[in-house]
């Protein structure tokens, strides 16, 4: 028998009640068998509709939350214009030397705020940088260790992004409400001793 006839005209259902006492008892235990899985599938239809109902209810909770959020969002936008800060390390210029062969990049930090023009700061030259960065945290053994592990520049950026520099920037920065500091930021001033 097909799924859709089950659904709409069970097994049991063509036997009259009354004719049940004529069953031998092996045919009454597969019938009360089959009635007892059919049961159960029709509370998991019947517990399926109620949870696609809860669903669509809980879905326009959710958009009314959404639209409530949208409500607010004018009256906080203050806070994100002051407190969303983005800070990044990127090689701002890369000069080769034909006499020495060699390469020579420059890193800068580039520090930006929501709706304001970015700033950058040039850090100087990779070898300086690193060699800052391994004397500075010569006291640190896990510093080290991470600076060995992660690498020089992805250790600053690190830093830079999560780290006390960005705290130093944040808090020079916060004061201005919304404005970005003139001030540009050297490695001692990101790494004060």
């Amino acid at each position: 028998m097909k799924t859709k006839n089950i659904r709409q005209f069970p097994q049991f259902d063509y036997i009259p009640k009354d004719k049940w006492d004529k069953l031998t008892k092996q045919e009454f235990k597969d019938l009360m068998s089959y009635k007892g899985v059919y049961s159960h599938l029709d509370k998991n239809l019947k517990e399926l509709e109620r949870c696609k109902k809860r669903i669509t209810e809980l879905k326009v909770k959710i958009e009314e939350g959404y639209e409530k959020l949208i409500d607010r969002t004018p009256t906080i936008d203050y806070l994100r214009d002051s407190y969303n800060l983005s800070v990044t390390v990127f090689v701002n210029k890369t000069f080769k030397s034909v006499k020495k062969k060699k390469t020579y990049k420059y890193y800068s930090v580039c520090i930006q705020k929501r709706n304001t023009p970015k700033r950058s700061c040039n850090l100087g030259e990779s070898r300086k940088i690193r060699d800052f960065l391994y004397d500075y945290f010569k006291d640190s053994d896990n510093s080290i260790k991470m600076l060995n592990k992660k690498g020089w520049l992805k250790f600053l950026k690190d830093e830079v992004k999560w780290g006390e520099p960005f705290d130093i920037i944040f808090e020079r920065n916060y004061e201005l409400k919304g404005n970005l500091t003139d001030e540009k930021f050297s490695l001692q001033d990101l790494f004060p001793k």
